[in-house]
């Protein structure tokens, strides 16, 4: 029985065969009539390389060790151009793990991982980014109840909270060249 399997999956390939062949043809049609100038004429235009960026997004690699335990994630900040923050924290796989937005005055944690949304998590974490938010394009180090910030001279930008034993360190992200 398992010998004719092998014969059976032969014959099965050699059915399809002619039905995938036309499939690619017609695939190459399609992308043949999309290629037409008046089909891309109809596409909005691209951003020049230069606005891509210029553009007022920044990216960093956080760590975040709390008591000797260390989390990595990536985090991703874009300001507007009325100067808000809104930003978000997720893992290397894609995994979102809150978002946070920042107004000038009031910072905000929404759409928390269901394993970290607690009050008092997001409490910590509502007051540590706004810290962040308020102080990372600048240089320097600040110190604000019971937390501080140091820009390193390499780019690192390191948050402490002293309070609960927190570190965060964010590194920026080199933009790879296009």
């Amino acid at each position: 029985m398992i010998r004719y399997l092998a014969y059976a999956s032969l014959l099965w390939l050699l059915c399809c065969l002619p039905l995938t062949a036309g499939a690619v043809a017609d695939d190459h049609l399609l992308l043949d009539s999309l290629a037409s100038d008046t089909v891309l004429s109809a596409l909005p235009p691209q951003p020049s390389i230069e606005e891509v960026v210029d553009s007022n997004l920044y990216e960093y690699a956080i760590e975040m060790d709390f008591r000797g335990r260390v989390v990595t994630a990536m985090c991703i900040v874009q300001v507007n151009a009325d100067n808000d923050i809104v930003g978000t924290v997720l893992n290397e796989f894609g995994v979102k793990f809150f978002d946070f937005t920042y107004n000038g005055k009031k910072a905000k944690v929404h759409n928390v991982l269901p394993e970290m949304n607690k009050w008092y998590i997001r409490y910590v974490l509502r007051r540590d980014f706004k810290l962040f938010c308020k102080h990372f394009r600048d240089g320097g180090s600040i110190e604000q109840s019971k937390c501080t910030l140091e820009h390193l001279p390499d780019g690192t930008i390191v948050l402490s909270d002293n309070k609960y034993k927190i570190k965060y360190t964010f590194t920026a992200l080199q933009q790879a060249p296009i």
